[in-house]
């Protein structure tokens, strides 16, 4: 709590007209003319979780806590006199008055931190259903324009000018005002930092074509004397128009207000809610975050509830720990992870839990674990378990089957039977396709697992052609961190790099590489690897300096987290050798080699 109210405070002293990040997407992207940004998607199915968790009187007391905890740490009289006074006024006049409390939201909405959210839940809600319901009551019968004064970077303004047509989301609250002055003043005063640019958005609402609701603050908003203010509700998007420059560092552009969506992801999105429909909302909060690739904030949650919920809803507990075993299992905890996976079988066999989806579910994650742990006997007889359930059981999905055929090819992929785990590859994206959304993360995982299998065979056209179309789903879909995508592009740096066209392999591995640094622990093995492959490119390039340089970073966090005479370091030994025999440094070389020799000895 004392850490995120330090970054809080820290987060009062910026102005919140400045820098607010956007998702600008262009009509000649990858996305469609319609497209929306994946995070867009992810962001609105969270703000709807937190919409449906219906907060009491319990998550009161908690915003609260949050607000004495800010209050202990900055000595704030505003935040005192908010604590005291909070009932005296409504959601919009706090939210209007008080920095600390728009700054503090609208972070932690940029940023999805899933902590603070929570903490502030409580509020969220009520300024979403105020601003609902002023809009219900004064909504537009004719168009409506309205301003709004920022600066942004100079990226986005070069975005911006290439995607006249396209769209634009803010995904936090969004203040604006029907007086052009007042949107002037705000942008003209942020021209003399040379990072950004001033901007004044001229925004058309067309009736009934805008689905998030907005308020007028006349009345309402401490300063609605003079800013005129219009405030939208969380993310909402715009039909890019024209551009102008007014002045040196001024920009004007034209927006229209549009319900659009893209049509796949909105197929994707329907069928996430679907996935999710069952479970509570907290439950389908920690979900969402997992396929955020969030795994931190999802930990956090699930053990905040197994701590919190009732023990006596054991089927609760069941659900929470084999969640919980997932997230640690994508943090590579694998131990961990089978703890939590057991413990769920242990409570559905002593309570006689009737819920066959969660025990195949649980077969699943333990062969996945086993796999990664390189126990590919024991991963395939957890996935043959989840098979048998899910061919007598008829309440399982097709959808179901189709991972358990995945995985039971990668079981065999991993033994290498190569013929037998195409065989149940293909039965898993034939399934898939048939019974997905066409952009569904799974069939892009179904559609990676034949390249890297093609790869391995030696067939590169294929093994190209299987990972580009993974490629375009995920940058589709996934947030543009998220540790799959790292995968995918490693996956096309091996290809390319065998194809011999070395520049694209290395632009390919370095995505993945910072994907991976910005998700993983700065020590993770896959770092290290990625480390390992970037300089074995630049080896073969003929540029062995910049060869070992990335062999030494990856031996640094091998020999932090391996034991002293595991083979993997041999790998790296032998790289930083062979790179130093190549580039005339025969001695240094050699005392690479005799490292490699006494580990080889060592597990003889």
């Amino acid at each position: 709590m004392e850490f995120i109210c330090t970054q809080v405070m820290r987060s009062i002293e910026q102005c919140e007209n400045n820098f607010t990040p956007m998702s600008i997407i262009s009509p000649s992207s990858i996305i469609d003319l319609n497209g929306l940004d994946p995070s867009f998607m992810y962001t609105k199915l969270l703000k709807e979780i937190f919409l449906e968790m219906g907060h009491d009187e319990k998550a009161k007391i908690e915003f609260i806590k949050f607000c004495h905890a800010l209050n202990s740490a900055a000595q704030s009289s505003p935040l005192a006199d908010f604590i005291r006074d909070f009932e005296d006024h409504s959601p919009i006049w706090w939210y209007t008055k008080e920095p600390f409390i728009y700054v503090t939201l609208n972070r932690a909405l940029r940023t999805q931190n899933v902590e603070i959210l929570l903490k502030m839940g409580f509020f969220i809600e009520k300024l979403h259903k105020e601003i609902q319901q002023i809009h219900s009551k004064t909504m537009p019968t004719k168009r409506k324009t309205i301003y709004r004064g920022q600066a942004i970077s100079i990226s986005d303004l070069e975005k911006l000018k290439k995607s006249e047509g396209g769209l634009l989301s803010f995904n936090n609250f969004l203040s604006t005002s029907t007086s052009y002055r007042v949107a002037s003043l705000f942008a003209d005063s942020v021209r003399s930092d040379l990072d950004g640019i001033g901007i004044i958005f001229e925004i058309e609402i067309i009736p009934n074509n805008i689905s998030i609701p907005f308020a007028s603050l006349d009345n309402i908003s401490i300063h609605s004397d003079h800013e005129n203010e219009i405030l939208f509700s969380m993310h909402t998007v715009f039909r890019i128009g024209e551009l102008e420059l007014i002045e040196d560092r001024l920009w004007f552009v034209n927006l229209t207000s549009t319900n659009d969506d893209d049509e796949q992801l909105h197929r994707l999105t329907e069928y996430i809610r679907t996935e999710t429909k069952e479970l509570t909302a907290k439950h389908r909060l920690g979900v969402m975050m997992i396929k955020m690739g969030e795994f931190d904030n999802a930990q956090l949650l699930f053990q905040t509830l197994l701590e919190t919920e009732s023990n006596d809803d054991w089927a609760d507990q069941a659900h929470l720990h084999q969640q919980l075993g997932s997230v640690l299992q994508s943090k590579g905890d694998g131990l961990q992870a089978l703890s939590n996976y057991y413990k769920t079988l242990q409570l559905i066999q002593i309570n006689n839990i009737s819920d066959y989806p969660l025990v195949a579910t649980t077969y699943n994650h333990i062969g996945e674990t086993h796999e990664c742990m390189r126990n590919y006997s024991g991963a395939l007889s957890h996935f043959e378990k989840a098979l048998a359930l899910q061919q007598n059981f008829s309440e399982f999905k097709q959808s179901d089957l189709a991972i358990t055929y995945n995985n039971i090819g990668a079981a065999f992929q991993s033994k290498g039977e190569d013929n037998n785990a195409l065989l149940h590859y293909e039965k898993s994206l034939n399934i898939l396709e048939k019974s997905l959304p066409s952009t569904h993360p799974d069939i892009a995982t179904a559609l990676n697992n034949i390249g890297t299998l093609y790869y391995r065979m030696g067939d590169l056209e294929n093994a190209q052609r299987y990972h580009l179309k993974a490629l375009q789903i995920q940058e589709k879909v996934l947030t543009p961190t998220h540790i799959h995508l790292a995968a995918t592009y490693n996956n096309l740096g091996l290809v390319h790099d065998l194809m011999g066209d070395h520049s694209s392999a290395l632009l390919f591995f370095e995505k993945a590489l910072r994907i991976r640094q910005a998700v993983l622990p700065c020590n993770h093995l896959s770092i290290a690897e990625t480390y390992d492959t970037i300089g074995g490119v630049h080896r073969f390039m003929g540029d062995y300096p910049t060869a070992i340089s990335y062999h030494t970073k990856s031996l640094e966090i091998k020999i932090a987290i391996l034991p002293s005479n595991h083979l993997d370091l041999c790998t790296t030994y032998n790289s930083i050798g062979l790179a130093c025999k190549l580039s005339g440094d025969y001695a240094t070389g050699l005392s690479y080699y005799e490292k490699v020799l006494a580990i080889k000895q060592k597990n003889i």
